[in-house]
């Protein structure tokens, strides 16, 4: 038997510019990541990046200490609604 597929489908840009916009969106390598690698480094962690997670199929942790079996997920401003850096979406 197979396996149910859960997932949902994206529906398409209105237009052009908006298809120009979803495509500029990056999701990995963004400043706090990097930042936060930069620094875990330095201390001498080793880890992994953007390691795909058995349990949860859509999702890639971004930083993944394999030894410890721990997976970071780096979040920005946007997703806590920060005041001095996120702002409300259109």
């Amino acid at each position: 038997m197979r396996e149910r597929d859960n997932r949902t489908e994206v529906p398409p840009p209105r237009d052009a510019n908006a298809r120009r916009v979803m495509r500029a969106q990056h999701s990995v390598n963004m400043r706090p990541e990097l930042a936060l690698r930069r620094a875990l480094q330095a201390l001498g962690f080793r880890y992994r990046v953007n390691l795909p997670l058995p349990a949860m199929r859509r999702r890639r942790a971004d930083i993944t200490f394999v030894r410890w079996r721990t997976a970071v997920f780096v979040q920005g401003c946007f997703w806590h609604a920060c005041p001095e850096h996120s702002h409300a979406p259109k």
